[in-house]
């Protein structure tokens, strides 16, 4: 095939030989923000796993959710039935609409291939969707993903608030 690129040449040749430092950084702010929601979600799990250990929670959903929009059902549920926990339900309903939120935010972020789109631009990101292919643009500049990691921690400290509340709290 004459048409293929020289194959004597690594991936990288291609991929990082234009890249500057401003594309560097981008890719850094990209990856703590991947790096802190994963721990976000590992914590919010483990909360979850407390509200069955600890609460009752299979009272109410036999079967453990694996989901992160399922988790938040359960979550909500469990604060607005479960009565040692219904004390709390606006403050747990509060952070799961704002862990809904930031879960969109960061599956457009994880989900969409970057610098595909019918003219290139580096912030045009194309996803799939139930109705085919989704092109939009995405304004995420540096600071915005400094920003959005800097909320993902501040989602960490009030989850770990409610972890204390469910460890401490056990039903016997």
């Amino acid at each position: 095939m004459s048409d293929c690129p020289d194959q004597s040449r690594s991936i990288r040749d291609f991929l990082w030989e234009h890249e500057t430092e401003k594309d560097m950084a981008l890719y850094s702010a990209i990856g703590r923000v991947v790096v802190m929601w994963g721990q976000l979600e590992h914590h919010f799990g483990g909360a979850v796993e407390l509200l069955y250990s600890a609460h009752g929670a299979a009272n109410l959903k036999p079967t453990p959710p694996v989901s992160i929009s399922n988790k938040l059902e359960l979550w909500k549920l469990c604060f607005r039935k479960l009565p040692q926990l219904s004390a709390h339900q606006e403050d747990a309903a509060r952070f799961a609409g704002d862990l809904k939120i930031a879960s969109k935010n960061r599956n457009d972020l994880i989900h969409f291939s970057w610098g595909i789109a019918p003219a290139p631009h580096s912030n045009v990101v194309a996803g799939q969707s139930i109705r085919g292919v989704d092109f939009r643009e995405l304004d995420l500049p540096l600071g915005a993903l400094l920003d959005f990691a800097e909320h993902v921690e501040k989602l960490q400290l009030r989850l770990l608030g409610f972890t204390f509340l469910l460890a401490g709290a056990k039903v016997s």
